[in-house]
């Protein structure tokens, strides 16, 4: 190659360079942790790295550390354990499991509060559902490691869970019903990727279930839609005993609306996509402090047919068959299903963030801004309650 060739090559190189990342912050000389799950979903995750990110990163000169998971917990155990002063920031390249994981572990430590100011997060998505990517307005890979590389941050609401008085951290929703069923049933599709969400839907459709279901909700601006409110059982009240952000809900608690009857769906969201192409909260956000509840008596198998042609949208929530709320904490205590029971024994299903829990009374409680997230600057999550309610 001629030098005249090699100047041209270079100064396109730093061009390329200057247009990706903004040179203050190359002086942070510290890597980027980047944790890699190369079993979650359709296994293609080490392989969106080494393709469409790592180059990336190095075109930008940004250091990085990677680490493999070697099985389930393992990234909550490096999320527990990890020196955040080492790293600029820690990013999954998974799906909303691995993320859900690494929430938990960061905020199951004694200097939680220091890591979550400190280390921010970092996600990109190579799993099968990949809702955050649609949650912080990015899709592909490339644009999540420019994001991430760009550091824009952005606060980030997390929620806590407490069942059998002890409690512990999530990012995403809880489901319960058919949302809850299709997505741990549909595990046995894992290999068809995205669509074998489809494809556990009309499954579940064909054979729609009706469950039993008592909800506490508790509402941000105190007024009640329900009097003689009974307590809460008393599996959901924290023992207190864990680290992490207090969780305020007591046996005090005045709670604004109380639900017993028969469910066909709950489904309680923190942001507004639970996969990457399903709405299940148009009107929640980022850093609001509140979750997106909709609840669905109703066994009209039409209602749930629009869900699964609008799942994208979120139009199908406008049906009178959805009933929503705005609440900053929930209890659902499960109830026996009706019908179609499954043939693993299973009485029901309890979600959270894409990982089943025990079927026992939950709590869920959120946390406002709490986290720190690398979001597109860009990026305006008001568009989606805009464009769902038009």
């Amino acid at each position: 190659m001629k030098s005249s060739d090699k100047a041209h090559t270079q100064e396109t190189f730093q061009t390329l360079k200057r247009l990706i990342v903004d040179e203050r912050i190359l002086r942070d000389p510290r890597p980027i942790f980047v944790l890699i799950n190369p079993f979650g979903g359709t296994k293609s995750a080490l392989t969106v790295w080494n393709a469409r990110c790592q180059p990336i990163f190095q075109l930008a000169g940004v250091p990085y550390e990677v680490q493999t998971t070697t099985a389930k917990g393992s990234a909550t155990t490096s999320a527990r354990t990890i020196d955040y002063t080492k790293y600029r920031a820690m990013v999954t390249v998974s799906g909303d499991g691995l993320f859900h994981e690494v929430v938990e572990g960061l905020f199951d430590r004694p200097d939680w509060q220091e890591v979550a100011t400190k280390l921010p997060l970092g996600y990109i998505g190579a799993g099968t559902s990949n809702g955050m990517s649609s949650n912080i307005g990015a899709h592909s890979p490339e644009i999540q490691s420019l994001n991430i590389i760009q550091n824009s941050i952005r606060s980030l609401d997390i929620i806590s869970y407490t069942q059998n008085n002890k409690t512990r951290y999530s990012h995403l929703e809880l489901l319960f019903g058919l949302l809850a069923d299709l997505d741990i049933e549909s595990e046995q599709y894992r290999w068809m990727g995205i669509l074998r969400n489809y494809v556990g839907a009309i499954v579940r459709l064909l054979y729609l279930r009706s469950t039993g279901c008592k909800l506490w909700l508790l509402s941000p601006d105190g007024d009640k839609r329900t009097s003689n409110i009974p307590p809460v059982p008393s599996s959901v009240l924290s023992d207190h005993s864990q680290h992490g952000p207090r969780v305020t809900i007591e046996a005090t608690t005045v709670w604004t609306e109380y639900i017993d009857e028969d469910i066909t769906n709950v489904s309680a969201v923190n942001y507004p996509f639970i996969a990457c192409d399903f709405m299940a909260g148009p009107r929640a956000k980022l850093s609001d402090g509140l979750l997106d509840v909709n609840i669905c008596h109703s066994r009209n198998k039409s209602a749930y047919l629009s869900a699964l042609l609008e799942g994208e949208s979120g139009k199908y929530l406008h049906q009178k068959e959805f009933i929503s709320r705005k609440c900053s904490a929930i209890v659902l205590e499960p109830g026996e299903r009706r019908r179609w029971k499954s043939n693993d024994g299973r009485r029901g299903i309890v979600d959270v963030s894409g990982e089943e829990v025990d079927l026992a009374p939950i709590l869920i409680q959120v946390h406002q801004g709490l986290a720190r997230l690398c979001v597109p600057a860009w990026y305006d999550e008001s568009m989606i309650e805009q464009a769902w309610k038009n």
